[in-house]
């Protein structure tokens, strides 16, 4: 069996209070944390209160969420949160009654993922840790996650773990707690090294990435640029960066010389960036964690995460809130340029993600493809243009601006929020996305997978691609 806690260090925090993130953050994080487990999985809600977090399971595609609360009132609450995000191939049911009564005429079913908020109640808990292994509720892979903010977990579940490793609880769990500062994990052979828990993605926090600045197999990369100075990203690496970044520049490694048609930034040629990735250090197997950043609301730094998953690198995840926000915690910089031993990266396209200017052309024929400009709307209705030589928007696009997927503290909205604002768009599926040049529509590409859902295709070219040919 396994344990982690993980404490404030790990999970997003809000201002005034940096030592104890909201509840809505803690719960987040543990979404970063199964979200390539959650499409498809079975899921059980203990003490479900107002049911927010088998809402979330829904929408991110749970095939059943099953809740048990006590409340009458909440079952209802529940019934109609839960109606209101499940699609008609997901099935939910809420009981009401006591928790340790009805999880015993569960016996015989399994689930994925246990979400346990527990009462003040060190009884209650314990004899539900015990009902859950003695059913087998849990698959073999399964795990349990606790959230509590009592200090007496902190010491009863690694009691719990060490005293009943080899029969009783066979199964791994997750803690969440607000107050512990460090993150620690438990199995049956001591002590293990925290680096070796897997890196969430697409997104991961400024606590995350300080915590595991030493890892030998993180590799961060500043990709802070400015289309008006070109210069201006690499001046600012080198004034001060996170420690141990490397550079990574739009014009010079994420995109390859402008020609006459192709827009202002066609994706670089192949042997050239894989050359610049392992250099960089970057490898396949083991597949080195890649975490990117950038100082404007994550538009190029998005551009690198799509290029690595579109080679086939799936270890790679956005910096949330950047580098504003690494300041912003008074977290350290460095001026040292860090020295990286060689890695060995294979590239494994794909080659779909990708479309071109004839494809676009069929489709608007057809009818059958939502096309999405990813731009303001101002350039979008082509009432300004301030980089290309024509304003516009390719015929029958919908208009959905890159920025409206950020917070105020331009850290990406919670996957709830994104679905609802992106419910307004067309239906068809999949998309097309594109924006001036096929970087900041990146960023709508990311907010797809942070919501679960596959990533649409990308027009590299975009707007300055499509006016190059009128």
């Amino acid at each position: 069996m396994a344990l982690r806690i993980y404490g404030n260090r790990q999970l997003k925090t809000v201002p005034g209070q940096a030592t104890r993130p909201t509840t809505g953050r803690v719960r987040e994080a543990l979404f970063n944390i199964w979200q390539r487990s959650i499409n498809g999985c079975r899921w059980l809600d203990l003490c479900a209160g107002n049911g927010v977090m088998g809402a979330e399971a829904l929408c991110r595609g749970a095939a059943t969420v099953t809740g048990i609360e006590k409340a009458g009132v909440a079952c209802r609450t529940i019934q109609q949160n839960w109606q209101q995000v499940a699609s008609a191939k997901q099935q939910f049911s809420v009981i009401r009654g006591d928790v340790l009564t009805h999880l015993s005429l569960l016996k015989g079913q399994t689930f994925h993922h246990i979400y346990f908020d527990p009462p003040y109640d060190a009884g209650l808990y314990n004899s539900v840790i015990k009902a859950i292994a003695q059913y087998s509720l849990l698959t073999p892979d399964g795990e349990l996650a606790v959230e509590h903010d009592d200090r007496w977990m902190v010491i009863a579940l690694p009691a719990l773990a060490l005293r009943t490793q080899k029969t009783l609880w066979p199964y791994s769990v997750i803690v969440l707690h607000r107050h512990i500062c460090k993150l620690y994990c438990i199995c049956s052979r001591g002590y293990m090294n925290p680096s070796s828990i897997a890196m969430p993605t697409p997104l991961v926090d400024i606590h995350w990435l300080q915590a595991h600045l030493s890892n030998p197999n993180v590799v961060i990369m500043d990709c802070r640029f400015a289309l008006s100075n070109p210069q201006q990203g690499r001046q600012e690496y080198f004034s001060g960066h996170i420690p141990g970044a490397l550079y990574l520049d739009l014009n010079q490694d994420l995109s390859s010389p402008v020609e006459q048609h192709g827009g202002r930034h066609p994706l670089p040629s192949l042997e050239h960036f894989v050359n610049k990735l392992e250099s960089l250090g970057v490898s396949s197997q083991p597949a080195t964690q890649v975490v990117a950043y950038d100082a404007t609301k994550g538009a190029f730094a998005a551009r690198l995460w799509w290029l690595l998953r579109y080679l086939g690198h799936e270890a790679v995840a956005v910096l949330d809130g950047g580098f504003p926000a690494w300041q912003a915690a008074d977290f350290p910089l460095e001026t040292d340029i860090a020295v990286r031993s060689q890695g060995e990266f294979t590239p494994q396209p794909q080659t779909d993600w990708i479309v071109d200017r004839k494809i676009i052309l069929e489709h608007q024929i057809q009818g059958n493809r939502a096309l999405v400009d990813a731009r303001s709307s101002e350039r979008y209705r082509g009432e300004q243009e301030p980089i290309d030589p024509i304003a516009g928007s390719i015929p029958q696009a919908v208009n959905f601006f890159w920025q409206n997927n950020l917070d105020e503290k331009s850290c990406f909205k919670s996957p709830v929020e994104l679905k609802q604002i992106w419910n307004d768009l067309p239906a068809q599926e999949p998309s097309i996305h594109y924006c001036g040049s096929g970087v900041t529509a990146c960023v709508n590409l990311l907010a797809q997978a942070v919501m679960g859902k596959a990533i649409p295709q990308l027009y590299v070219g975009g707007w300055s691609d499509w006016c190059s040919y009128e």
